[in-house]
């Protein structure tokens, strides 16, 4: 698996945690992920407007989606037979980006869990 180091945010700090310096050295943050496409909400409503689509000027109708995945939030597609299709009822949620925590110090740092989740 290779990591676009573009999605990746570094960050560096210091926090003092029961009298006792733990150093943090680096915080590593993926941005969070777009959610993905529920393709069984979809599928049936492209098969029911196949021609409609190629009369559209769709070349290929399953490329639709595409286009419905990349929907901005609230945003809608409207199918030639009328049908409706939300992004929201389409596309699951946006997925949390991973965030790795490096420690510096060998003491228990438990009490960071909170902190950096």
């Amino acid at each position: 698996m290779t990591i676009d180091r573009s999605d990746i945010v570094p960050n560096a700090s210091f926090l003092f945690l029961v009298g006792m310096l733990i150093l943090i050295k680096d915080v590593i943050q993926e941005n969070d992920k777009p959610g993905r496409l529920r393709p069984e909400n979809v599928t049936p409503v492209i098969q029911r407007n196949y021609d409609g689509l190629i009369k559209a000027g769709v070349k290929n109708p399953m490329k639709i989606m595409a286009v419905v995945k990349s929907l901005p939030v609230g945003g809608s597609y409207t199918f030639p037979d009328g049908t409706v299709i939300h992004q929201e009822d389409v596309v699951e949620p946006p997925r949390k980006g991973r965030k790795i925590v490096i420690c510096g110090d060998t003491a228990d740092s438990r009490a960071l869990e909170g902190e950096y989740q």
